[in-house]
């Protein structure tokens, strides 16, 4: 058996033990687990707020960073499927995915935001 029964019990848990070890690395940016917790709640309230409901489908058009760590957490702790894109793909290929999913919310870095028309 699992020691945690989900990805959000082991990130809590972790927050509670380990609070001031880094928990994440993003270049010059550290982040320990009791802020990664806290950030991951506060984003999970937030996507809640927006509409973002049990089995709703939240598509992520992010690079490879921090933010898209916490936006994943925050999408599965709030009940969402998370759908991510890789950041390499154009407008026309996001589209494709955006008709095909029927995300309930859509998040996008402002430098991919500039490549929607």
């Amino acid at each position: 058996m699992l020691p945690f029964p989900n990805i959000i019990e082991a990130v809590r848990s972790r927050a509670e033990e380990h609070a001031a070890r880094v928990a994440v690395i993003d270049g010059a940016i550290r982040i320990t687990h009791a802020e990664l917790w806290e950030r991951v709640d506060r984003l999970s309230n937030s996507l809640i707020t927006a509409g973002l409901r049990k089995g709703d489908r939240l598509l992520a058009w992010l690079p490879n960073c921090f933010q898209a760590i916490e936006t994943e957490l925050a999408s599965l702790q709030a009940g969402g499927v998370w759908v991510t894109l890789n950041a390499a793909l154009t407008w026309p290929e996001v589209a494709t995915v955006i008709r095909s999913t029927e995300p309930r919310l859509f998040v996008v870095s402002k430098a991919l935001a500039g490549k929607i028309p």
